[in-house]
């Protein structure tokens, strides 16, 4: 059987789309789940609150020597910090950011069996502040 170029091209044309489908679905999963890792909300959290402060200035002429000081750092970090958030998308290897979501995963997992074990008391307690807090940082190496 004789098969025409033509359609041979259109059903390779077919798969193509298919896998860029494919690809920019698996992309957009792994870009989120990126974004939410506790490293990328750390500094997602830190732009804002960095940003809420620096809109609260007024007119920057009308400050003083020190707090136009503390202006311009709080740029600086806001500087930096957004610096650092580009970086985990566009500087950092492939192979350091699936570590960082599957770190970020496994210490989701490893705060939620806690919750569930019980050992966690109240929504609000102390311990369950510190319990997370060290499930981030173990989410961080």
């Amino acid at each position: 059987a004789v098969v025409s170029t033509q359609s041979t091209g259109n059903c390779n044309l077919v798969i193509d789309e298919r896998a860029s489908k494919i690809t920019a679905l698996i992309r957009g999963y792994l870009t989120r789940a990126l974004l939410n890792s506790y490293k990328a909300q750390q500094h997602v959290k830190t732009i804002r609150d960095t940003e809420e402060i620096l809109s609260g200035y007024g007119d920057i002429s009308e400050m003083s020597a020190q707090d136009r000081a503390f202006y311009d750092r709080l740029k600086e970090t806001l500087r930096q910090t957004k610096e650092r958030l580009h970086a985990i998308f566009f500087d950092t290897s492939i192979a350091d950011q699936m570590t960082l979501i599957a770190n970020t995963r496994s210490a989701r997992r490893e705060l939620q069996h806690k919750e569930l074990q019980g050992k966690l008391v109240k929504p609000g307690s102390a311990r369950k502040r510190m319990v997370k807090k060290t499930v981030r940082q173990k989410a961080w190496i």
